[in-house]
């Protein structure tokens, strides 16, 4: 279902919360962290969206309400890898708002390479090569 604020998530927590976010505005990440606010007039539209499809939501106070910026790489795959020419390094980044979903199976993966552990035949990281990226 679509509202005003992008197509909403809604995640329940087992500690009977719930974690609800938006899909992200087009704001410049800013140069410092104590620069970034959460947007008020999305986060309650945010929450009328979720108090219409979970009638435990309009009684319910909100324990926070954050701005997120979502790591996001201009081809829309993630990079995950070695990062050439320097010993050690690694990164796995660029997942946007599919960290969630994609983020346990990527550290996995990079468990497997700074291990130096044999991965599937059938696992194929060409596609989320750091240095497509140069």
């Amino acid at each position: 279902v679509k509202n005003q604020s992008g197509d909403p998530e809604v995640y329940p927590r087992p500690d009977g919360t719930i974690y609800v976010c938006g899909c992200a505005d087009s704001v410049d990440l800013p140069d410092s962290a104590d620069q970034i606010f959460p947007n008020l007039d999305s986060c309650l539209k945010l929450r009328d969206f979720s108090a219409s499809v979970i009638s435990s939501v309009s009684d319910s106070p909100a324990i926070v309400s954050q701005a997120c910026y979502l790591p996001s790489i201009s081809d829309g795959s993630p990079i995950i890898g070695r990062i050439a020419g320097f010993n050690g390094a690694y990164i796995a980044t660029g997942h946007s708002f599919w960290g969630i979903l994609n983020g346990p199976i990527t550290g996995k993966v990079m468990a497997h390479l700074i291990m130096g552990l044999t991965m599937s035949q059938d696992l194929k990281l060409e596609k989320f090569d750091p240095a497509r990226h140069k």
